[in-house]
């Protein structure tokens, strides 16, 4: 058992396919505990576990649950931030639970984003003149999460998004259809534009052609 994260870092995904990671996202538990209105509070890779299946499916769920809570009726809900998974609105004063759903569906897109194109978000982003100004000033840790931060901060992420998307070869039609959809509808940097139906998100990470 492993976190996302971890299984980046020691390569565990090499044997399984693009789509199958995709898959992962819109699997088990982690889609569950959100489509139920359980808030997390703090999605990102390292508190993603991912569990391999017999038939060598991939079953993510969700760990670190100290920050989570199912009580609608609570005055604020106060969520810690974790760069750069936590939503361009985050604040330290608290949210309303519809917010803090918002706040989890956000985390949940940035997380399923960088787990497949961590590998490419630097090299796409220098390469691209719409994003070379944003290359240029972030700082270039390995991980490219300067460069998300100020990507999610300039209103760029979606355009990104959507340009990895596009240039990906192990994926084709509806798939690539799919998964834009799903990045636009979780990174929306207005949250009111965001997807809080967990049923929609799933189906577009579970089905292609």
């Amino acid at each position: 058992m492993l976190s996302h994260r971890d299984c980046i870092v020691h390569n565990a995904f090499l044997p399984l396919s693009f789509d199958a990671t995709s898959q992962a996202c819109g699997q088990g538990a982690l889609a569950d505990y959100i489509s139920i209105g359980i808030i997390h509070g703090d999605i990102k890779p390292a508190n993603i576990l991912v569990f391999k299946e017999a038939d060598e499916t991939l079953i993510a769920k969700l760990a670190n649950c100290g920050y989570s809570i199912y009580v609608k009726e609570c005055e604020f809900i106060h969520l810690p931030k974790s760069r750069p998974f936590s939503a361009p609105e985050y604040h330290h004063r608290g949210f309303q639970f519809d917010d803090a759903r918002k706040q989890d569906i956000f985390s949940l897109g940035m997380s399923c984003f960088w787990i497949l194109f961590h590998d490419d978000l630097l090299e796409t982003a220098g390469d691209t003149n719409e994003f070379i100004g944003t290359f240029i000033h972030a700082t270039q840790d390995p991980w490219g999460h300067d460069l998300l931060e100020t990507l999610k901060q300039d209103q760029k992420l979606v355009n990104l998004a959507r340009r990895l998307v596009d240039q990906e070869s192990r994926l084709s039609g509806q798939r690539k259809v799919n998964l834009s959809r799903f990045l636009e509808l979780t990174l929306a940097h207005n949250s009111q534009e965001r997807e809080l139906d967990m049923t929609e998100l799933v189906e577009l990470l579970r089905h292609g052609e």
